[in-house]
């Protein structure tokens, strides 16, 4: 099966999700890490690969809100999932959540996401902000399944309606 994970950073991916990335090449599956090129520290941790996997670039600006950027990274994923058709996209932070769930979801893939925390999608109250949390909304809704690490977004997702409470789930333990 081809797998692919996606991130706003290749460390987040080697630093907290080795363990995942390592069980599905024991299992046989190709793995394929999607993330920006590393430009800080961070982006560095645990940058060792384990043998198998691969990455691909994308140009991400992780906080960034131009929304010309934005329709630029959603077809790069579109054109890197028309190309690779990945059987499976698991998805974590928010623009992967939102531009790679919608791109994957329009060529056929299944799609996971993770919500590590709500981030800064629900705070504040600018317009932009405002149009992001329901393009957010409409993406997730895409996913096959959602899954949140903690009881108090679990609930917020559910009181405010953003997940279908069949598709959420709470991963006790992270």
């Amino acid at each position: 099966m081809k797998i692919f994970l996606c991130d706003n950073r290749l460390g987040g991916l080697l630093g907290f999700r080795i363990d995942i990335i390592r069980h599905f090449i024991a299992a046989g599956h190709e793995v394929t890490l999607i993330a920006p090129p590393s430009v800080t520290e961070w982006d560095k941790v645990g940058e060792e690969l384990p043998q198998g996997v691969r990455v691909i670039t994308i140009m991400m600006e992780p906080a960034g809100m131009n929304p010309l950027n934005e329709l630029k990274l959603y077809q790069e994923y579109l054109s890197i999932f028309r190309k690779e058709k990945p059987d499976i996209v698991f998805n974590y932070t928010i623009k992967p959540n939102i531009y790679s769930t919608l791109a994957a979801r329009r060529c056929g893939c299944r799609v996971v996401c993770m919500l590590a925390g709500l981030g800064y999608m629900f705070d504040g109250k600018s317009f932009l902000k405002s149009m992001g949390l329901k393009l957010y909304k409409y993406a997730l809704s895409k996913a096959e399944k959602v899954l949140v690490l903690n009881q108090m977004n679990y609930d917020r997702i559910v009181e405010e309606h953003f997940v279908s409470p069949n598709k959420l789930h709470l991963l006790r333990g992270g």
